[in-house]
């Protein structure tokens, strides 16, 4: 989409290229739903067009395969690939983020979070902040975290023993600050709005046009939108600047799938090796 140099594009750019996400992509717009497995061969030959080696896509798929991702499946003398629960659960939620609209209405209500590690845990603070970050909460005083929305704590501090120091609320702000400053106070609204402008900036044109076939440009406008979005805490339009990026590039995301996705089902089922799967061996 770009003709910048690999060590110049964005990170969600660079994080869209990786073959897990390009192989969990193909997954969802080939086989995600029905039991059945895609061949190695097939994921191979994709994949090449987008400038990922063989040997790069059989570790990935061993790597996922390892992780209860994937599950194969071997026929002959070839190897089929097929999501395990796990995977499917993954998708599912990935597939939901992606296509929720970012105009969501908010009840006006704050997830409140207070967490106290001593400071000899130096490294699981740092893995705390990670995960909460990442579900959206943005960091008002030392120890004190919000959200607009009502994330599963349980799950995004999963495997980090730190239940025990956290203690959650739901509320509303009474007084004080407006709201809009509140975010920007504890959001990098400059750093969100970017990302959204940079989207629109790589894919106005047809995708179809920057890549050697539709299966290509679709994985690669999943994976990447995948990546912003993801990043994207969905604050509240009414208290974010004026006009806000994100309700535009959500408009032409939606263009290409709409546009894209019909014709990559019918090519997927023309170009790729599929293994029917029953329920039992799924």
């Amino acid at each position: 989409m770009s003709s910048a140099s690999p060590a110049d594009q964005p990170p969600e750019v660079l994080r869209a290229r990786r073959p897990q996400w390009l192989v969990l992509m193909l997954f969802s717009v080939a086989v995600y739903d029905r039991p059945a497995a895609i061949s190695a061969g097939s994921v191979i030959d994709i994949l090449a067009k987008l400038a990922v080696g063989s040997a790069a896509v059989r570790s990935t798929l061993g790597r996922m395969s390892e992780r209860g991702l994937l599950q194969r499946h071997p026929k002959g003398r070839e190897m089929y690939y097929a999501l395990t629960e796990r995977g499917h659960r993954v998708l599912q939620e990935g597939q939901a983020l992606a296509l929720e609209p970012v105009d969501q209405p908010w009840d006006g209500l704050w997830t409140i979070l207070a967490v106290s590690l001593p400071d000899r845990h130096q490294a699981l603070r740092y893995r705390v902040r990670s995960r909460l970050a990442w579900e959206g909460f943005g960091q008002l005083q030392n120890g004190l975290w919000v959200s607009p929305h009502q994330p599963d704590v349980t799950t995004a501090l999963q495997g980090l023993d730190v239940l025990d120091h956290v203690h959650v609320f739901t509320g509303a702000r009474v007084e004080g600050t407006p709201v809009a400053e509140l975010i920007r106070k504890l959001y990098d609204l400059d750093e969100m709005a970017a990302r959204y402008t940079g989207f629109l900036e790589r894919w106005t044109r047809d995708p179809v046009d920057e890549f050697d076939d539709e299966i290509s440009a679709l994985l690669v406008l999943l994976s990447e939108w995948a990546q912003i979005v993801r990043a994207d805490p969905r604050l509240p339009l009414a208290h974010l600047p004026d006009p806000w990026p994100a309700t535009e590039a959500d408009r032409l995301f939606r263009r290409h799938y709409d546009h894209l996705m019909p014709r990559v089902a019918q090519a997927a089922k023309a170009n790729l090796r599929i293994l029917e799967l029953s329920t039992e061996n799924a």
